[in-house]
C-alpha cells in the first residue's frame, strides 16, 4: 500500500513539475522576439474577420508577463484602416492572482488616432431582455493609474479635429464596491474637460454618479449644435439610488442665456418593466432661427412619463409647452410587431404667431388633435382641427371644425402615396365682398396624393354655402405644374353679387367649368357653360333717367344661356 502511495505521489509531482516546466518554457519563448512575434500574429488572426473587422498588431514587447506592451496596432474594415494606436502598456503583478487580487500598477496608452467611424457591420443579433444586474467581480481589482495620451479624433468623428487625454483609476472589491474616477481633457488649446465619479454597490444594487462637462467659448458641443455665438458650455449630471427600485437625479445645462435646461429624472426598474420620468424646463430659443424664435419664447416646460415592458413602449404622458404653443401626446408602440397607437395634441396660445407664416391670415382658439394607428410603415391618420375664428383675405370663417382621414396606399419605405378625405364645417362664413351672404359652410374633399408621381387627384369636391353650391373633381401634376379640373356651380341667388357689381342684381345661375392647364402654366384652355334664370339688371339709360323721375326701369330675362371659351 505504501508503495502504491509513493508511486502516486511521485507521478503527481512529476506532472506538476512538467506543468511548471511547460509554463516556464512558454514564458521563456514569449520573452524572445520570435515568440512575441508569434503571439502578435496569433492574436491578430484570432480577432479578425476578413472583409469586416481586421486587427493587426505590429509588435508585442515585455518583459512578459509582468509588463505587456503593444505597438503599432491597426483596426480596419472593408473601407480601410479607421483606427491606429502607437503604443499601449500594462504593468501588473501576476503573483497577486494567488492572493485573489488583480493588481494593475499602470495602463498606459499613447497615440490613438480615430480617422472615422467604422463602416456598418452585419445586422445585429436578436436583442435579449435587458439585464440590470450590477457587475460583480470574482476577485479584487485595483487599477492604480490609467493614462491615455494623444487621442486624436478627426473631423468625420467629432465634427472638428479634437485632441484629448484621459487619466483615472479603478477599484473593485470582490462582491463589494466598484469605484471609478476619470478625467478627460482636451489638449489642443481648448479647455474642455469631463470629470466622472461613479460608485456601484453590487450587493445593495445601488449606484451613485456625478459627471461634469465644461467647455469654453467656441467649444465642440456648441459647434456641433450650431449654437449662435458659440457660447461656453456647462453640463452637470447627478444621480443615485437602488437600480431595482428608483434611480433619480438632475441634469442641468447652460449654453449662454437662451440655451440650457434644468431637469429632474427618475428611472424605476422592476422585473415587469422599466419606467422613466422627466420634468423641468428647457431653454432652446438660441437654436430656433428668426423669425420663428417667438414659438420658443419663455422656454419649454417638460413633463414626460414612459415605460418599457418587453418590446412595448408606453408613452403615459408627454407635455411640452412654451408661452406660445403646447404639445401633448400619449400612446403605445409595439416594437416587435411594428405597430403604434398614438394621440398627439397641439394648441396655439398666441394665435398672432400665424402671421409669421401667413401674414394675411389670423386665427383664434386654434387646436389640433391627431390619432395615428397601424404599422410603422403604413400608419393611418385621423386629424381633428378647431378654430374659433379664421380671417382670410377673401372671407372670415367662424366656428370652424375639420376632420382629415389619411391612409397610405403602399408602405412608406416605397414612397409617399396616400388616400385622404377632409370634411370641414363652419357655423358662419362671411365673404369679404358680400357680408350679407354670410351663412354656414360645408366642405367635403376626397382623393389621393402620390408624391413619387408628383400627382394629386381630387375625386370628389363638394361645397355648400348660401352663396353657392359647388361640385367638382381635378387632377394636378406638380412638376411641371398641370391641371385638369371640372366644376359645377349652382348659385340660387345672385343678389349677393350686387356689392361686387356695384348695382342691384337678381336671379339665379348654374355654371359648369372645364379647365386644362399645361406646360407649367404656359398653356390654359377653359370652357364655361351656364344658364341664368330670372336675371334682373338696371339699364344704364334708364338708370340715368330714374334720377329725375324716381322710377326704377329694369332689364328682366326669364332664361339666359352663357357659353364662353378661352385658350392661351
Amino acid at each position: 500500500m505504501r508503495k502504491a502511495v509513493r508511486i502516486f505521489l511521485y507521478t503527481l509531482g512529476g506532472l506538476l513539475a512538467l506543468v511548471v516546466v511547460a509554463v516556464l518554457a512558454v514564458f521563456a519563448v514569449l520573452r524572445t522576439e520570435a515568440g512575441r512575434d508569434w503571439l502578435a500574429a496569433t492574436i491578430s488572426d484570432a480577432a479578425s474577420t476578413p472583409g469586416q473587422m481586421e486587427l493587426r498588431i505590429g509588435a508585442i514587447d515585455g518583459p512578459l508577463p509582468g509588463s505587456i506592451g503593444v505597438r503599432d496596432l491597426q483596426v480596419a474594415d472593408a473601407d480601410g484602416v479607421w483606427l491606429t494606436l502607437e503604443r499601449a502598456r500594462l504593468d501588473w503583478d501576476p503573483l497577486a492572482l494567488f492572493a485573489g487580487r488583480v493588481a494593475v500598477d499602470l495602463i498606459d496608452v499613447d497615440g490613438v488616432h480615430v480617422r472615422r467611424l467604422p463602416a456598418g457591420g452585419p445586422p445585429p443579433a436578436e436583442e435579449q431582455p435587458t439585464d440590470f444586474t450590477l457587475p460583480s467581480v470574482p476577485v479584487d481589482i485595483v487599477v492604480r493609474r490609467l493614462a491615455v495620451d494623444d487621442v486624436r479624433l478627426d473631423e468625420p468623428v467629432a465634427g472638428m479635429p479634437v485632441t484629448l487625454r484621459a487619466e483615472g483609476q479603478l477599484a473593485a472589491a470582490e462582491a463589494g464596491e466598484i469605484r471609478t474616477d476619470l478625467v478627460v481633457e482636451r489638449t489642443d488649446g481648448s479647455a474642455g474637460r469631463l470629470a466622472l465619479n461613479a460608485t456601484m454597490e453590487p450587493g445593495d444594487r445601488t449606484i451613485d454618479l456625478e459627471a461634469v462637462l465644461t467647455e469654453p467659448e467656441g467649444g465642440l458641443i456648441a459647434r456641433t449644435l450650431a449654437v449662435p455665438g458659440l457660447p461656453p458650455v456647462t453640463v452637470r449630471l447627478t444621480g443615485g439610488g437602488p437600480i431595482d427600485n428608483v434611480v433619480a437625479g438632475t441634469l442641468t445645462a447652460a449654453m449662454g442665456d437662451d440655451l440650457g435646461a434644468d431637469l429632474e429624472y427618475r428611472v424605476a426598474y422592476s422585473p415587469e418593466n422599466i419606467g422613466f420620468a422627466l420634468t423641468g424646463k428647457a431653454r432652446v430659443a438660441a437654436l430656433v432661427p428668426e423669425p420663428h424664435r417667438a414659438v420658443a419664447s419663455g422656454g419649454f416646460g417638460i413633463d414626460l412619463a414612459a415605460a418599457l415592458a418587453g418590446q412595448t413602449v408606453t408613452l403615459q404622458r408627454l407635455s411640452v409647452a412654451s408661452d406660445a404653443v403646447s404639445l401633448t401626446a400619449e400612446g403605445t408602440a409595439a416594437l416587435d410587431a411594428g405597430t403604434l397607437d398614438m394621440q398627439v395634441g397641439v394648441g396655439l396660445k398666441q394665435p398672432e404667431l400665424i402671421a409669421l407664416y401667413a401674414p394675411e391670415v389670423s386665427a383664434e382658439e386654434v387646436a389640433l388633435q391627431a390619432h395615428v394607428t397601424g404599422s410603422f410603415d403604413r400608419p393611418r391618420l385621423h386629424l381633428e382641427a378647431e378654430a374659433g375664428r379664421v380671417a382670410l383675405p377673401a372671407a372670415t370663417v367662424e366656428g370652424l371644425t375639420a376632420t382629415v382621414e389619411a391612409e397610405p396606399q403602399k408602405p412608406l419605405s416605397e414612397g409617399l402615396a396616400v388616400s385622404f378625405r377632409a370634411v370641414a364645417l363652419a357655423t358662419r362664413l362671411v365673404p369679404a365682398q358680400a357680408p350679407e351672404a354670410a351663412g354656414p359652410m360645408f366642405l367635403d374633399v376626397a382623393g389621393t396624393a402620390d408624391m413619387e408621381a408628383s400627382r394629386v387627384t381630387i375625386e370628389r369636391l363638394a361645397l355648400s354655402h348660401p352663396l353657392a353650391k359647388a361640385e367638382g373633381s381635378a387632377v394636378a401634376t406638380l412638376e411641371p405644374f398641370g391641371l385638369e379640373a371640372k366644376l359645377a356651380l349652382d348659385a340660387p341667388s345672385l343678389a349677393p353679387l350686387s356689392v361686387l357689381a356695384g348695382m342691384p342684381v337678381a336671379g339665379a345661375a348654374q355654371v359648369t367649368v372645364d379647365a386644362t392647364v399645361a406646360n407649367g402654366g404656359q398653356s390654359v384652355d377653359a370652357t364655361v357653360d351656364g344658364t341664368v334664370r330670372n336675371l334682373q339688371l338696371p339699364t344704364v339709360p334708364a338708370a340715368a333717367r330714374c334720377a329725375a323721375t324716381r322710377s326704377r326701369p329694369r332689364v328682366r330675362s326669364t332664361t339666359t344661356t352663357i357659353r364662353w371659351a378661352a385658350a392661351r
